[in-house]
């Protein structure tokens, strides 16, 4: 016997022939099914998958029903029938977009491929959200905010389909740089990004997540997630400037004389090495003994700015006439400033008597020399390294008259 297949549609005999002779047979198998694969083996206890594939171009439209017959040599279940049910339509369209996902603010090219039906067709695209709508085929949609479906109908003159696909929305990152900032003139502040990021840009070129800057002036960060999306935040710092504190030059006052030391900036906070609080101190010898005083003041602004100056006042008894018993006493005294060491030098045309001392800022007596004769020439070391760095003043005493001379220790 001898069998023919055909892929066809309907089963049906070829033909006949006398008894005896040849028989010719066609199975007509339905040739808008595939099967793969035919046939194989399966081990106990395994699986295998077994794909069925439809061309809807071979039919008509409507709806189908068919079984699949799987045979097999299991004794106990020997064949096995599956039930299949489709329905076959006269036009179909295939909806897209690219990309799929895209960051706020992004755009995608949306496309509809459409099959079937007349071949010429009008398109009308939705959105759910709404807020779009196109006649084109392909249009793109710019500036996606949120996650959107987009929904296209095709239409041929007779038949109407529908088509849908998706864009999603990647969440955008939050950078706050928080409020602006104020600093002092001669202070740093540091910029946080708040949060971990991907990759970090500021406006200084940095790609940290922090900055720490001393100039007056905008900054910005631009900052990615791991989905490349950006987002990015400004913040400005204000430096304000020191108040100007200026107690004027170091001076000497004599005993009926006094000093008014002005801080100046009015309604500022005061504090000086008097203790004092007010804007202006006076300096007479009603308060203070004769000798060299360092005062120094501290003034804060309404801007939490500090600034300080520094001045060194000699209260002198002139009323001893020192100028004209030293008058013929060279006194010299180098180097100064010093790092530590300091040289005296004192060169008279008699032979007289004095005694040396070393008052610190607070004045306090650091050092105190005996008797020291004088006849001509006399030099002397002075070394201060274990003292801190300040004003000093050196007193030079002859027959109970005094002769200041202020050195400076670096």
């Amino acid at each position: 016997m001898r069998v023919r297949i055909n892929y066809t549609s309907a089963l049906s005999p070829c033909g006949t022939t006398p008894k005896g002779e040849v028989e010719d047979y066609s199975i007509n198998v339905e040739n808008w099914i595939n099967m793969e694969p035919v046939s194989g083996t399966v081990a106990s206890g395994d699986s295998v998958e077994v794909s069925s594939t439809i061309d809807g171009s071979k039919v008509a439209a409507g709806e189908y029903s068919y079984n699949i017959v799987i045979n097999s040599n299991d004794p106990d279940d020997p064949e096995y029938t599956i039930g299949y049910e489709f329905l076959v339509i006269p036009m179909l369209v295939e909806a897209s977009a690219e990309p799929a996902a895209v960051c706020p603010g992004g755009s995608s090219q949306l496309n509809a491929v459409a099959v079937g039906g007349s071949g010429e067709y009008t398109y009308t695209w939705t959105s759910d959200p709404e807020g779009f709508s196109s006649n084109e085929q392909n249009p793109v949609f710019e500036n996606i905010m949120q996650t959107t479906t987009f929904i296209v109908e095709v239409y041929d003159g007779e038949n109407q389909v529908i088509g849908e696909t998706g864009v999603e929305v990647y969440p955008e990152p939050e950078v706050n740089l928080g409020e602006d900032a104020s600093i002092c003139q001669g202070e740093e502040h540091t910029f946080f990004a708040g949060g971990d990021y991907a990759s970090y840009l500021w406006s200084t070129g940095s790609e940290e997540a922090q900055i720490t800057v001393s100039e007056s002036s905008d900054y910005w960060l631009e900052v990615s997630n791991e989905f490349g999306c950006m987002n990015s935040d400004t913040v400005s710092l204000y430096v304000n400037e020191l108040p100007q504190v200026n107690l004027g030059p170091d001076t000497t006052i004599c005993e009926d004389e006094s000093l008014v030391l002005d801080a100046g900036n009015p309604d500022a906070v005061y504090y000086w090495s008097t203790g004092a609080t007010t804007e202006t101190i006076t300096v007479d010898t009603n308060n203070f003994d004769f000798g060299f005083y360092e005062f120094w003041v501290e003034v804060t602004d309404m801007n939490s700015c500090m600034n300080s100056d520094t001045v060194v006042v000699e209260l002198k008894n002139c009323s001893f006439g020192m100028d004209e018993i030293f008058s013929q006493t060279q006194i010299d005294i180098y180097p100064n400033p010093s790092e530590g060491i300091f040289t005296l030098n004192i060169q008279s045309p008699s032979s007289q008597s004095i005694r040396i001392s070393i008052l610190n800022a607070s004045g306090q007596e650091i050092y105190k020399s005996g008797k020291i004769a004088v006849d001509g020439n006399y030099k002397k070391e002075i070394r201060l390294q274990d003292q801190q760095s300040g004003v000093f003043m050196l007193m030079i005493e002859k027959d109970g008259n005094y002769k200041m001379e202020k050195i400076v220790l670096r």
